[in-house]
């Protein structure tokens, strides 16, 4: 039966007055929604991180009916996409906040919400409007830092004294970044929000507040690492432990924080009682009790990268013409125990309607992942066919058409892995690299400057960089992989703080370094953009980019004229790349490859347009094109220039004294 289900999305660092106001007047003007979905992004922002976000939207909660719910979220305006993508049967209402009578929230609408009620007829644009003009997360995180007063007005009226000052003893700066007794007994109350339903009551020892900020753990345990754990063993373990009948001790083990939780269970009449003896960060813990996995502790991660290895088996694909542009985007679902215990688990699965590849990792060889990841590639390739539409069902014995898709996936899928792995012909083994042409061998740290220059027969063993001459790696994926594994690029979810200077200089690509529309004229025979636009509507637009130009529209595209001029300004700056994907991912890896292969070493952020100002800081300056962004950047709080041309910017950046 279909359901009507309203989902409000933002960073809420912190949460505010006004948030909830949102999420009060959406449910008192539409009576009718079913379920509330609020999603929490992942974002830190000055020090508010995602887990203190849910703590405190954990305490709004109280003052909201049951139907509402909290849920954290990687891109929170992407989950709320999805959510209608993947429940078309059910109405989806995207819920907005707006402040009357500022304009900047009315753009920021319009460009959260362009093409959605087109694109999904089942999603429906809610605006709700508050009063206070000044109500923005910037200026509460401002009032955090002086005291709780300060904060107060920024707070929600229905709250109490004592819930107020909870909210601030989360926010407030914390000396030498040890969890305080308030931020503790918030993560507790937060972890029994969790498991009552399941007749679970979580207490802390006095011991654990001592050992959580122990020398010994070396790098201190955050608020997100425990709110991130009792999370994990709620959804992981929480229905198994409901179950037990005997007392027990066990350690609550995460493997990729190193964070181990020595818990007393205890059976009673009425509840089972779970008691956190204590903490510590330790990698090498050793117990004799039962450990409670929260991921997986995968031994082969150590000598094999899994991601670097699909990057190759995808370049295969690519190379031998199959159809799987543009890429799907690709999801890991480890330490899945109750899966991996399950005969009729799962393994991969493909989901059309948001063309993603999800693996589960727990317990399998790499070689059997990366097996499962060609038979989804050949659905993904069905999907971009139009041949997966008409599938109703997922058993194969009651649509003979599922049964030949499969059946095809399966020979398809086989067959490309077996090539894939017959044609590989390794320069790296072990520590040492062997020349594919003369098959001599030297050790990895003998290889200088020309590490894979043969020093036997002097061929050169890796190619590399964007040349349509080449027959394998013609735009760079491999050597791409394993620099995303050494961590030159990162992702707009991936945001790593610099060392503290005078300013920060976050500059925009298209339109600033790269001529984009010089781009654009050599695939429409000269028409320039806006005018072809114009002529074939949006829909053609876009084809002639993802259809005609994919990936190698993006990496040939030629530097602005005066590019160089303004790069060579601002390179001895403290300076990292910021700029918009389109709604390609081809657009994504292309500019990657752009950068690598023209600006080495230098960092690059994708973020939607919307998004660009959530780094914004006082002393980081924009510098961009387009005047929408550089108004939301300095809205929120950075220092914006309005690049016209490289002269002028450079002038602007004299000012300032650069």
């Amino acid at each position: 039966m279909s359901k009507i289900i309203a989902a409000y999305g933002g960073g809420f660092k912190p949460p505010t007055k006004g948030h909830l106001e949102v999420v009060k007047k959406a449910l008192e003007s539409l009576p009718e929604i079913d379920e509330f979905i609020i999603y929490v992004g992942i974002k830190e922002r000055n020090g508010v991180s995602q887990a203190e976000a849910i703590l405190i939207w954990d305490i709004f909660k109280k003052y909201l009916p049951m139907k509402v719910k909290i849920k954290p979220a990687k891109s929170p305006i992407g989950d709320i996409v999805r959510l209608g993508k993947n429940n078309p049967e059910d109405e989806v209402y995207f819920i907005i906040g707006g402040r009357e009578g500022r304009d900047d929230d009315l753009e920021d609408i319009e460009n959260r919400t362009k093409n959605i009620e087109s694109a999904y007829p089942n999603m429906k644009v809610k605006v709700q409007f508050t009063q206070d003009k000044g109500m923005s997360g910037t200026n509460a995180r401002k009032a955090a830092k002086v005291s709780s007063d300060k904060l107060a007005p920024f707070l929600p009226d229905e709250l109490d004294d004592s819930e107020k000052e909870e909210i601030f003893n989360i926010l407030r700066p914390v000396i030498k970044e040890e969890i305080t007794k308030p931020q503790l007994d918030s993560i507790e109350k937060y972890a029994d929000g969790l498991f009552n339903k399941l007749g679970i009551d979580i207490e802390f020892t006095r011991h654990f507040l001592d050992r959580v900020n122990d020398k010994r753990n070396i790098k201190p345990i955050s608020v997100p690492e425990l709110v991130g754990m009792f999370k994990r063993l709620h959804r992981k373990h929480g229905k198994p432990l409901s179950k037990v009948d005997d007392d027990f001790n066990a350690v609550v083990k995460d493997f990729n924080n190193n964070i181990n939780i020595p818990f007393a269970i205890n059976v009673t009449d009425d509840d089972i009682e779970m008691y956190a003896k204590t903490v510590m960060r330790k990698k090498d813990f050793k117990t004799s009790t039962p450990v409670i996995a929260l991921n997986e502790n995968a031994s082969y991660t150590k000598d094999i990268n899994l991601i670097e290895r699909l990057a190759q088996l995808t370049q295969h694909m690519l190379d031998k013409g199959m159809n799987i542009e543009p890429l799907p985007n690709l999801e890991f679902v480890d330490g899945d125990n109750e899966n991996a215990r399950e005969f009729l688990g799962k393994t991969a699965y493909y989901d059309p309607n948001t063309q993603t590849i999800v693996l589960y990792t727990e317990g399998r060889h790499p070689k059997d992942i990366a097996r499962s990841y060609t038979h989804e590639m050949i659905h993904h390739i069905q999907n971009l066919e139009g041949r997966l539409g008409d599938i109703q069902t997922t058993n194969t014995q009651e649509d003979d058409k599922l049964n030949d898709i499969e059946a095809e996936a399966n020979l398809k899928g086989t067959m490309t892995f077996r090539n894939w792995t017959d044609s590989l012909n390794e320069s790296i083994v072990g520590e040492k690299i062997e020349c594919d042409n003369c098959g001599w061998d030297w050790n990895i740290v003998d290889g200088g400057d020309d590490l894979f220059i043969c020093h036997k027969c002097g061929h050169d063993n890796e190619k590399q960089g964007f040349d349509p001459n080449l027959g394998k790696d013609p735009f760079g994926l491999s050597q791409f992989a394993r620099e995303i594994a050494e961590g030159v690029l990162i992702s707009e979810e991936e945001v790593v703080s610099s060392p503290p200077m005078e300013y920060k200089i976050y500059s925009d690509m298209d339109g600033v370094l790269t001529d984009f529309d010089k781009s654009f004229e050599k695939y429409s025979k000269g028409i320039p953009p806006r005018e072809y636009e114009k002529k074939f509507g949006k829909e053609g637009f876009w084809e002639l980019i993802d259809g005609q130009g994919k990936v190698g529209f993006w990496v040939g595209m030629p530097w602005m004229e005066d590019g160089k001029d303004y790069w060579n300004y601002i390179k001895d700056y403290d300076v990292e790349l910021l700029s918009s994907p389109s709604r390609s991912q081809t657009s994504r890896l292309g500019k990657r490859l752009w950068v690598r292969n023209n600006l080495p070493g230098i960092k690059l952020h994708l973020a939607q347009a919307y998004n660009k100002q959530n780094y914004a800081e006082p002393n980081h300056i924009l510098i961009d094109d387009r005047e929408s962004n550089i108004e939301q950047w300095r809205e929120a709080g950075g220092i914006g220039i309005l690049h016209t041309s490289a002269s002028d910017t450079i002038k602007q950046l004299k000012a300032l004294g650069l």
